[in-house]
């Protein structure tokens, strides 16, 4: 389900739809995107769901993007991003077939899985589960695939938390598994040098060996 819930980072509809949402910017489109399910979160809030970011990054967006957009008007505009993202890919790769098909047996099996993951109450997961489900049938996919999304990811929280690893410590045990190096996941969370460096002596590596 990531890629599918993914479009909504990488696509140019969605850069598009926030651009015209008064979101400029990709970092605005992120924070207000992905946090306007919980509605005009604070920046406390944001920074302690969303885990990995400095507070300061978080802080450059949120709480001033609902100045520039309300969390009804984000949510519109990522669901209308996504669709139009999705649609290209699916007419490109998957022809006519796509809506009489696969899609409406994949939103049946999402709508059950969301229902399930809701149970959980784990915030941004629950959030999304709350919102009411679009119309289109790849509007519905991406809806399904990001409840799901959100879901694991408040999971991989849950779990950090348990082990003590802070956001800081994340996303040092993020770059250990990734092929992005320390140097590019740190840059996409807002860290400096100097605290990547400084909460290294928890080393994430040496608690958590990677096979």
């Amino acid at each position: 389900m990531e890629p599918i819930h993914a479009v909504t980072y990488f696509v140019p509809q969605e850069g598009a739809a926030f651009e015209e949402a008064g979101l400029r910017g990709f970092w605005r489109g992120y924070f207000a995107g992905r946090a306007a399910p919980l509605g005009a979160a604070s920046t406390g809030l944001v920074t302690s769901v969303f885990y990995g970011f400095q507070p300061g990054f978080v802080e450059r967006s949120i709480p001033d993007v609902w100045k520039l957009c309300s969390p009804r008007k984000a949510i519109e505009a990522r669901q209308r991003g996504a669709l139009s993202g999705l649609t290209a890919v699916a007419e490109a790769e998957l022809g006519e077939s796509w809506q009489r098909d696969s899609v409406p047996e994949a939103v049946k099996v999402l709508r059950q899985a969301g229902a399930a993951a809701a149970e959980d109450l784990r915030p941004l997961g629950q959030a999304n589960a709350l919102l009411p489900w679009p119309d289109a049938p790849l509007a519905q996919l991406w809806h399904g695939a990001t409840i799901l999304r959100e879901h694991r990811g408040d999971g991989h929280v849950m779990a950090l938390v348990v082990h003590e690893l802070g956001p800081c410590e994340s996303t040092i045990l993020r770059a250990a598994v990734s092929k992005d190096g320390i140097e590019r996941t740190k840059d996409v969370r807002g860290w400096e040098e100097t605290p990547v460096t400084a909460c290294g002596d928890a080393d994430p590596i040496r608690l958590y060996p990677i096979p």
